[in-house]
């Protein structure tokens, strides 16, 4: 028997033992066993104190009843509930941060076929951890022992050995037909091994490799919602290279190449590109990809109209620096120029560009325009050019561009300067000169 009460209070924050002491406290009241499960029992027995803690919480009477009073509780509110009896609570954690609580009632659950949706059907705890993926993850920690057990709090419930596994820091899976059964394990097993530095256990290997093809039987959504969790993930670029060194990614884009992700093997995530990180990783998918090959990744991850946008730019972005490199690359070539080429296009798909280009000029060309180009303002308005005597219609947009362009080519670096700018301009104007 293993107490692991002690970790628990040297590995979890302060606001994370209040809101288990709550949980604990309910659980009496509402007469139900009540376990920690899921990657925080990991984390835990690794001792990992610096990670970012999701609570998982299971017991044979969870309820939306159970949710919605632990949320009151906890100043916090129930944010959903699914058909399989699990309920998201979000619990305010200080001044700015929220807590994501995961509840959900001790289950059992079946496929029918291979690459559907589980059957699922109520419970006892050994039954919830054997369906998990992996030994690791098969593991709980008491909070509230049932009746007919004489288990103790903060004790280790370990059916599957998961802790000699995280001892010699490898991955098994629980049951042979695992991934035949849910075919997105295999993204998992890959993005925990390279997350957790573990090795794959070697039987868990082979039935990796027997099971792969089996990748096909799964939606498109549900493989876009595995890519996007490894997007999230710090080591993204070895996820991706091992998913195509292993056959997974392959086997599932049969009309695609992904053989040039591995050249990304090194890329970390950034928090650079927290607004738009699925759509630069998608794009690193549709790197080389011609038309008809991105409209079968669309087509198959089922991709969002602003994913689309990316990837299709992406590829109008490519071609047209191809067709215009000579050009591009000229001693003569003025900032303006840069910023004309590439107004038009989205800046996720120049992000990518300038990411991937082997081109050392066009690389630098695009940073200037990510870095600076597009972060240039004009010291004057619309408004301001009218109050010095430009009539409202279309010539105040061009004069716009005009004055902006000038900036940009170092012409015009104070207020005073875009102001003269414009006298000239329409003393020109008066005099009939016409400076185009």
């Amino acid at each position: 028997m293993k107490i692991v009460s002690s970790e628990m209070k040297n590995v979890l924050p302060t606001a994370h033992l209040k809101i288990l002491n709550a949980a604990v406290d309910l659980s009496q009241q509402m007469d139900t066993d009540l376990y920690l499960v899921g990657g925080c029992v990991r984390d835990i027995m690794l001792g990992l104190n610096e990670s970012e803690f999701d609570i998982d919480l299971t017991g044979s009477s969870i309820d939306r009843g159970f949710a919605t009073t632990l949320a009151e509780k906890l100043n916090g509110a129930v944010t959903s509930s699914s058909v399989f009896g699990t309920h998201k609570l979000s619990v305010p954690v200080g001044l700015d941060n929220n807590l994501e609580i995961d509840l959900a009632r001790c289950r059992s659950e079946t496929y029918k076929n291979p690459g559907a949706l589980p059957d699922v059907d109520s419970g006892d705890i050994f039954q919830d951890l054997d369906r998990r993926d992996f030994s690791i993850a098969a593991m709980c920690i008491v909070l509230r022992s049932p009746k007919n057990q004489g288990w103790q709090y903060g004790q280790l419930i370990d059916p599957h050995c998961g802790y000699d596994d995280l001892i010699n820091k490898q991955l098994r899976v629980l049951h042979k037909n695992s991934f035949i059964d849910d075919p997105t394990r295999m993204f998992r097993l890959i993005r925990y091994s390279c997350r957790l530095g573990f090795d794959i256990e070697e039987s868990t290997r082979k039935t990796f490799e027997s099971s792969v093809n089996w990748v096909t039987n799964i939606s498109g959504d549900r493989v876009r919602h595995e890519l996007e969790k490894i997007f999230e993930e710090k080591e993204v670029g070895l996820i991706l290279y091992t998913c195509v060194k292993l056959g997974l990614l392959p086997a599932f884009f049969t009309e695609l190449s992904c053989d040039h992700l591995k050249e990304f093997r090194d890329m970390l995530y950034s928090d650079s590109l927290d607004q738009d990180r699925v759509e630069f990783w998608l794009g690193l998918f549709a790197i080389n990809a011609d038309k008809t090959q991105l409209e079968y990744l669309s087509q198959t991850l089922n991709l969002s109209s602003k994913q689309n946008n990316v990837i299709n730019d992406l590829c109008a972005l490519n071609e047209q620096l191809k067709q215009n490199e000579e050009s591009l690359v000229a001693d003569n070539l003025k900032r303006s120029d840069i910023y004309k080429f590439l107004l038009g296009y989205n800046l996720t798909a120049i992000r990518i560009c300038a990411a991937t280009t082997s081109n050392k000029s066009i690389k630098t060309l695009l940073e200037i325009y990510l870095n600076s180009l597009i972060n240039t303002n004009l010291y004057l308005s619309g408004e301001d050019l009218i109050s010095l005597g430009m009539s409202k219609g279309p010539e105040i947009g061009e004069l716009l561009n005009d004055l902006l362009y000038a900036k940009l080519d170092g012409q015009l670096e104070s207020a005073d300067q875009e102001i003269q700018f414009v006298k000239d301009h329409i003393f020109n104007l008066k005099d009939g000169i016409n400076l185009d």
